[in-house]
């Protein structure tokens, strides 16, 4: 994993970087990149294609700076910085303590071991209902056929959306918030996939607070945040509508990568497959161990600097950031 840091100015002396090869293949194939990072530029600048620089770190120690106080999330810190869809950046990406903390403490409650664990029986359902829609086909497309509909349905369980909203456009829509394609990928686009998206969540609380408290259920995490929201609590709106959008997005896409990152791994290695077929009481730990070799999540969220902050290295002298 690398954190990225974004910084006031551009760095005079931008470091030689990383063998061309290299950069065109930082998606299809991250580890030979962040490697070569961690080997001669674990604290490098780079230069993003909408002008701004930031600085990133490839290596363990300096890695430790992702829990430093001095960096920080917000977002308004960091002129230009695209943050997300307008009213949905209160969330607790985007925050620092104590309003981190707060927004934190009003989620957790949705995943105590008891509540996931009770979802068990309506994942191993969602499952076997997609994989027996399957069968019989000669080939099938993982992520759009089965990753991508099964952690929705979960997700939507698990934040009380009700199954009429759970719709392909929506995933669609959810989706371009982070990686948009198409149509989505235009200036026009992006408007109105935020103004679609927002437009959904605003329609969603309306439904919860219409349907009242005593029709909230345990898995419904956003009919729990409406009336936390309507009944003293500190959460604001936008807050309330940044955080469902974020719960759906990264309960629906970290999920979705993980299954796809780890079938591709298991394929590559048959003999891996093949132990775990033949002993299949070692799904947790081969699911953990997934989870280790290639994440869901290769770049961390974004850092800014909110005091001066020492960081390791260059190969010529140490970098001290100074404040954003």
């Amino acid at each position: 994993m690398i954190v990225e840091v974004a910084v006031p100015t551009t760095p005079r002396d931008l470091l030689a970087g990383p063998p061309q090869q290299l950069l065109d293949r930082r998606v299809a194939a991250p580890y030979p990149y962040f490697a070569w990072l961690r080997r001669h530029a674990p604290v490098s600048p780079e230069r993003k294609t909408n002008g701004m620089t930031v600085w990133q770190i490839a290596r363990y120690a300096e890695v430790a700076l992702i829990a430093d106080g001095r960096l920080s999330k917000r977002p308004e810190r960091v002129p230009g910085y695209f943050a997300g869809p307008p009213g949905l950046n209160r969330h607790l990406v985007h925050s620092d303590p104590p309003d981190h903390t707060r927004l934190r403490a009003l989620v957790n409650t949705a995943f105590i071991p008891r509540r996931v664990t009770a979802l068990e029986p309506l994942v191993r359902t969602a499952a076997t209902l997609l994989l027996d829609r399957l069968e019989g086909r000669r080939r099938v497309e993982l992520i759009g056929d089965f990753a991508g509909p099964l952690t929705f349905a979960v997700i939507c369980r698990i934040l009380g959306v009700p199954p009429a909203m759970d719709t392909p456009e929506l995933r669609e829509v959810l989706l371009a918030t982070v990686m948009p394609t198409g149509t989505h990928a235009t200036a026009a686009g992006r408007e109105r996939t935020g103004r679609d998206l927002y437009a959904f969540l605003a329609e969603l609380v309306a439904h919860k607070r219409a349907a009242g408290p005593s029709a909230t259920a345990e898995t419904d995490l956003v009919g729990a945040l409406v009336h936390a929201r309507d009944h003293g609590d500190t959460l604001t709106e936008e807050e309330l509508l940044s955080t469902a959008y974020l719960l759906l997005l990264v309960g629906h896409d970290t999920t979705l990568n993980l299954i796809g990152n780890g079938t591709l791994a298991l394929l590559q290695h048959p003999d891996q497959a093949k132990q775990l077929d033949a002993e299949p009481d070692l799904i947790g730990l081969a699911v953990e161990e997934l989870l280790r070799f290639d994440a869901p999540v290769r770049d961390a969220t974004f850092r800014v600097t909110a005091e001066p902050v020492e960081a390791g290295a260059t190969p010529s002298r140490p970098v001290t950031w100074s404040a954003c």
